[in-house]
Formats: C-alpha cells, sequence, structure tokens
C-alpha cells in the first residue's frame, strides 16, 4: 500500500518536494503558433452595450474566459463590429469551441472579406467540425490571397495545438493533398499526422513528396532529418542536418538538430564544437544551447551535458533551472555531492525549497543523514506553514533509505505536535503498513475519513489495506467502490478493485480490472499482482511476460514483483 501508486491529492506537496530529478522543469518550448487570445481590446460603446462589454473584460482579467466569449459573442452578433467579433473569433478558436469560431469568423468575414486571420480561424473552425468543402471554400480563398504562404501558416498553427486537437485536423489538413495536389504545405501536414501516428516510412514519403514542391520548405526538411533518425538511418540524418546547417546558417534550430545528431552518432568532439558555434553565433539566444545539454544529458553524454549547462549558467541564463539540470547530470553520473551543492545553490521561491528537499534526500542517501535531518529541521522553522509536507517528505526518504521505523519515530513526534494534519496521518498509516502495523495503519486512515468522510484516497487505502490481509473483504470491497465512484478511472483504484476480487476467489472478474489498471499504468505492484490472477488462471506465459515486463520498467523498484515471482515459482527473475 506504501507505493505511489497509492497516493493522490492529500500528499500532492510532499510528492513535488520528493519528485527529484525526474520532475525538473523541462526546457521552454517555443511559442505556440495557435491562434492566440489576446487581452479585450478598447471598443468603442454601441447603444446598449457597454454594460456587456464591461462584463467580458471583468471577466477576461479573472480568466473567466467562457463567460468572456459569451459577453463578446452577444456583442459581436448583435453590433456587426469586427472589433468585436475579432475578439469573440480568437477567443472561441482558442476555447475550442469550434461552432462559435466558425458562426463568429464567417460573421467578422462579412465586414471585412479580405482578413487573413478570420479566414484561418474559419477554415481551422470547419475542418473541425467535419465539413471539408465548408473549409474547402476558406482554402480556396487563402490560396488566391496568398499561395506561397497561406497554407504554412495554417498547418503550423494546427501543429502546435495540443495532441487532442492537432491530430484530427493534421488528418483533415493532410486529406486534402487530393484536392491540393501541388500544395507543399498539405504533403508536410500529411507527414506531421503521419509522424504522430508513428507511421516514420509513411512520414518520410510524405515530407520528399513537399519537398519535391518546395526544396526550401524549411519545416519539411527539418522534420525529414528527424525522421531518418528515427528509422535508425543515422548516417543518412547526420549528412542531412549538415547540409541544412551550412544552407542555413542563421538558424540557431537547424545547428542544434545537427548537434544532437551528431551526439546519436557518437561524435561528441564535432557535438561541442557545434554547442560553440551556437554560442558565437547566437550570444542572445542560450534556449537551442540548453536543449543540446539536456539531450546530451539524456543520451549519457555527460561531460559534454556539464561543459554546456555550466557555461549557460555562468552567462545568467535561467541559473536556477542550469542548477537543476546540472544537479541531475551529477547525480546520474554518480557524483552525490557536486549535485548537493547545486541544489543548495537554487536561490528563487518554490525551488529553493524543492531544492533543499532533493539535497537532503541525498544526504540521506550517501552517509550523510544526520546533515539532511538538519537541513530539512531547518526547513521546518523556516516555512512553517508546510511543516506538515516537510515531516511527511522525510518520513517517506527515511522509508526510501529502509529506515521505516525512524520514519514511524519521526511521524509520530509530528502528529503529536500537529494532530489534525491528514497529510501526517495518511503518511504514518503507509509506514504502519510497510511495518506490518495493521491496526495502527487502519486507525489513521479511519481518522482521515472523520476529517474528510468522501476522501477518494483514503478510502482506497483504508479498502486496499484490508484486502492484502484479507480482512473484512467485503467491507473492503466497499471502500474501493466508493473511491471508484468518484474516479472511476484511477489506476490505483482499478489495482485495488481488482485484488479484493481476487482476495474473494472472484479470479475472472479481478483479471478484467487488473488488465484495465495495467494497461493505464505499468507499475511494479500492478504486475505483480496482474501477474498473480493470471498465474492463478493457468495463464502462466503470460504471466511470466507480465512480471518480466514491470521489472523493465521499474529496474530500481521491482521488490514486489520479485516476491510475487519467489512466493508462486520459486524463482526471481
Amino acid at each position: 500500500m506504501s507505493h505511489p501508486l497509492r497516493l493522490g491529492p492529500i500528499v500532492a506537496f510532499t510528492l513535488w518536494l520528493l519528485a527529484g530529478c525526474a520532475h525538473q522543469p523541462d526546457a521552454p518550448s517555443e511559442p505556440e503558433a495557435r491562434i492566440p487570445y489576446q487581452a479585450p481590446l478598447p471598443i468603442k460603446d454601441k447603444p446598449g452595450m457597454l454594460g456587456d462589454l464591461l462584463v467580458a473584460e471583468l471577466a477576461a482579467q479573472r480568466d473567466a474566459l467562457q463567460v468572456t466569449l459569451a459577453y463578446y459573442s452577444r456583442v459581436g452578433m448583435a453590433t456587426n463590429d469586427p472589433r468585436v467579433l475579432e475578439q469573440a473569433a480568437r477567443l472561441a478558436a482558442y476555447l475550442h469551441e469550434h461552432q462559435q469560431a466558425r458562426q463568429l469568423s464567417e460573421r467578422w468575414l462579412r465586414q471585412e472579406p479580405d482578413n487573413k486571420r478570420a479566414r484561418e480561424i474559419a477554415a481551422l473552425a470547419s475542418i473541425s467540425l467535419g465539413e471539408p468543402k465548408r473549409a474547402a471554400l476558406h482554402i480556396d480563398r487563402l490560396l488566391a490571397r496568398d499561395p506561397d504562404t497561406a497554407l504554412s501558416d495554417l498547418v503550423e498553427q494546427a501543429r502546435q495545438l495540443n495532441t487532442d486537437t492537432s491530430e484530427p485536423l493534421l488528418e483533415a489538413l493532410s486529406s486534402l493533398v487530393e484536392q491540393y495536389p501541388d500544395q507543399a504545405p498539405l504533403w508536410y501536414a500529411r507527414a506531421l499526422h503521419r509522424h504522430k501516428q508513428n507511421q516514420p516510412e509513411q512520414a518520410l514519403q510524405a515530407s520528399e513528396e513537399a519537398l519535391s514542391i518546395n526544396p526550401d520548405h524549411r519545416q519539411a526538411l527539418m522534420l525529414k532529418g528527424r525522421l531518418l533518425g528515427k528509422l535508425g538511418r543515422n548516417r543518412d540524418a547526420r549528412k542531412h542536418f549538415a547540409r541544412l546547417a551550412k544552407r542555413f546558417p542563421d538558424v540557431p534550430r537547424v545547428r542544434m538538430q545537427y548537434a544532437r545528431q551528431l551526439i546519436n552518432t557518437g561524435r561528441i568532439d564535432d557535438a561541442r564544437k557545434q554547442v560553440e558555434l551556437l554560442a558565437e553565433r547566437f550570444p542572445q539566444s542560450a534556449q537551442p544551447r540548453v536543449s543540446v545539454g539536456l539531450y546530451a544529458l539524456e543520451q549519457g553524454e555527460y561531460g559534454l551535458a556539464r561543459d554546456t549547462l555550466t557555461q549557460i549558467r555562468d552567462e545568467g541564463y535561467r541559473t536556477d533551472d542550469m542548477h537543476l539540470y546540472l544537479a541531475r547530470v551529477e547525480k546520474q553520473s554518480g557524483h552525490p555531492d557536486q549535485a548537493i551543492q547545486h541544489y543548495l545553490a537554487i536561490s528563487g521561491g518554490e525551488n529553493r525549497l524543492r531544492g533543499r528537499v532533493q539535497a537532503a534526500r541525498l544526504m540521506y542517501r550517501h552517509g550523510r543523514g544526520d546533515e539532511g535531518a538538519k537541513l530539512l529541521e531547518q526547513l521546518r522553522g523556516q516555512h512553517p506553514d508546510r511543516a506538515p509536507s516537510l515531516y511527511a517528505s522525510q518520513a517517506e526518504i527515511l522509508r526510501q533509505v529502509d529506515r521505516s521505523p525512524d520514519a514511524m519515530e519521526l511521524l509520530n513526534q509530528a502528529i503529536a505536535e500537529l494532530p489534525n494534519e491528514r497529510e501526517l496521518l495518511y503518511a504514518r498509516a503507509m509506514i504502519a503498513e510497510k511495518l506490518g502495523e495493521t491496526g495502527q495503519a487502519e486507525a489513521d486512515l479511519r481518522r482521515v475519513l472523520e476529517m474528510k468522510p468522501g476522501d477518494a484516497v483514503a478510502l482506497n487505502a483504508l479498502g486496499y489495506t484490508l484486502a492484502d490481509h484479507n480482512k473484512r473483504l467485503d467491507e473492503a470491497e466497499g471502500y474501493i467502490d466508493r473511491a471508484l465512484e468518484q474516479q472511476p478511472d484511477n489506476p490505483a483504484f482499478l489495482d485495488s478493485k481488482g485484488w479484493v476480487l481476487y482476495r474473494k476467489g472472484r479470479q475472472e472478474e479481478a483479471l478484467e480490472w487488473l488488465r484495465r489498471a495495467w494497461d493505464q499504468f505499468k507499475d511494479p505492484e500492478v504486475a505483480a499482482h496482474y501477474g498473480e490472477v493470471l498465474w492463478a488462471l493457468d495463464q502462466r506465459d503470460k504471466a511470466r511476460d507480465i512480471w518480466q515486463r514491470g521489472l523493465d520498467e521499474n529496474p530500481a523498484n521491482n521488490d514486489k514483483i520479485r516476491e510475487t515471482m519467489q512466493r508462486l515459482t520459486g524463482e526471481t527473475s
């Protein structure tokens, strides 16, 4: 029960503190090219409309954008004022309200027939609504006005949307190649869609079609290089990016991709040279070098990662983030003391607190537990409002270094000091279960439920605790069902349901719940349970396969799987 799979909002801040390198900030992505929403512009009042406009603007200031949309739409449709219609259409597109976006943009076009942005919104909305003929009318007008760039802009906007939105848009745009076969942007859209569908060969073919029409289509050229790498043609990809770097010497993204491809082929000195050229040619733009440094870290090229990120830190660019990344470099390359120094060097706000918790965790793991305890005590004094989470974090660190009795002692002390903190009660329940003190675990979880009767995480944890110890199984299933009513797709709750059904001898039913949990979350505890039920149903090859996949997915956290395998098969791997 103590595995993170069981945890939920009650310990969200504790998990954030403990997240460590796996959840450090990513390098900022390029600005989205989708149709942006901007703060409302001043608009002349139409008779009787001033109140609606004021409400719309106030709602926007409070991020109540659906309210803003409702009022701007009403004013725009009533007045036909193109500036009001523009605000409403942009906001509808931003909120993915496709029907409103199309209606508002087409009304806007009646007032300003040559407005490119209005036409783009109308085209994208029509595509999203599954109306290709209507979209084609708008695309025809865009092409007539600007045959060279109109569709490039449209495809780029679709590309930058979130996956759920961009995939159907890209699919619809790519289908238009039959109608507009000489449009490179549409072939590029097809390449992007095939790439997102994990069809690299088809994506490469489509990118080649785009380039046969427009050899200078930069996005297609970049995509082609990435696809060559994905297909394992690393030498071809490296040569391709080398040519692009000569052809586009003033485009930092090209040189960044070239450096990454050099890393892929083990040419680290050449990659280092490209990083130096990025620094020389683009001294005001550090982000491409950050990307190369993080890629080197990902590929285990710690020297290049360290040198690149250190230089960027010394330039004063996003210093705290560079310390976080460098801590990852040192931790993964086996230098915990240097990693601790980087964590302690973080100076800004929440990241400072988080960095110090990470430093304490490394201290505990590498023989400096007294220093770690002192650091966490200091943090509790500096952040008394975070004391419950800091106590819970320290207890989890102690559990991770096999000092669960010390964790229990710490939590007893914390609860004596802060008796009504649900987070501490929940944390103690986790440790108590780990120590086999199921009575204490049950008592603490019941106390949590007294304080918050509908707490889904506590309901699930209590149900699982009873089920795992084969106690009061009907009662256990009731708690788990109440948790599932609130979060029917939570994989921890699905796993608990499968496990209690297995304990009740309903193996076939249990299998389906555990399969659903495993499909969502490749967790070692789920793997152990799923494999055990398969084993009981005499599906032993499949059970072994699930266990092995669990071991592969969680090489540092698989005690539960190994214990299950040992108990059932006499094997541990």
